[in-house]
């Protein structure tokens, strides 16, 4: 967490200072313990979240049987394609750790020419939807717990803006940075993404291929929210308009991108009167 608000500070406070040859503003960042960070690890301080899907060994069935229908193909051809005579017999762990330097080269290098040439088009698509299926069961729709412990963060988006109408103390700007652990949740809490079916193991190809839900598409290196709250001179009415990734987002409980701060709360108002320890089922 450290590091992405060190980095986007830089990026902010560069030239406005007086240190290096960046001329850069030092600045402070306030971050508290795992244990302590209810607002952002709500998924780390969550008993029932542990109990129901964290380290429950059937939570996630499904992703473990769609990669069981897919992976012995995928070992069985690149074994034909890494050495001709089979000397090396490819396993399953291989052909996982392949996947994962072929994402790593193409999201940081932007190699594709590398260990992502293994792979037929197919079969990254396959693996695709194996990890979006992972996401799917321990970030969103199936367990509702997934989502409906972000009560701290939700709180905290409400509290702000409320906040920011107080025009005698008005805070400019809340910035907090995480993980996509942190992130991914709120896709399910404000309705995004969200197919008419449920993804499984044995879901027909044709709605695999046209499904919403795409960690690709909803969380890519540096996914974010953002709520930007506008003061209207009309009847000194606010409004909140959603960011997902900076693109206007309207958001389920609001009838407009542009939606009034009381309707954005009201929509929300189970998360804003729940608490948290209660709702997780923690021993305090």
């Amino acid at each position: 967490m450290l590091f992405v608000g060190d980095s986007f500070a830089y990026g902010l406070f560069e030239g406005r200072g007086k240190v290096g040859p960046d001329m850069y503003e030092p600045h402070f960042i306030l971050s508290d313990t795992e244990a302590e960070d209810d607002v952002l690890k709500y998924y780390d301080n969550c008993q029932l979240y542990k109990d129901r899907v964290d380290e429950n060994e059937t939570a996630n069935i499904e992703t473990e049987l769609y990669l069981a229908t897919i992976i012995d193909a995928i070992a069985s051809r690149l074994t034909t394609v890494v050495t001709r005579d089979r000397s090396w017999n490819i396993t399953h762990e291989d052909v996982l750790a392949f996947h994962s330097i072929c994402q790593t080269q193409a999201a940081i290098g932007d190699i594709e020419d590398e260990f992502c040439t293994l792979f037929l088009q197919s079969e990254l698509e396959a693996l695709e939807y194996w990890e979006d299926l992972d996401d799917y069961y321990t970030k969103a729709y199936p367990n509702d717990i997934n989502y409906s412990m972000t009560i701290p963060l939700l709180q905290d988006i409400v509290t702000s803006m409320l906040a920011a109408t107080d025009r005698s103390q008005r805070q400019r700007a809340n910035l907090r940075f995480a993980h996509s652990s942190t992130v991914v949740p709120l896709h399910a809490v404000f309705g995004l993404y969200r197919d008419a079916f449920l993804l499984r193991h044995d879901t027909p190809q044709s709605l695999i291929d046209n499904r919403q839900y795409r960690t690709s598409v909803l969380s890519p290196m540096g996914t974010n929210f953002a709520f930007v709250l506008y003061e209207c001179s009309l009847g000194e009415q606010y409004r909140v308009k959603v960011l997902q990734n900076e693109r206007e987002t309207v958001v389920a409980g609001c009838s407009t991108l542009y939606c009034p701060l009381d309707e954005f709360i009201s929509a929300y108002k189970s998360y804003l009167d729940d608490n948290f320890d209660s709702h997780c089922q923690n021993e305090k």
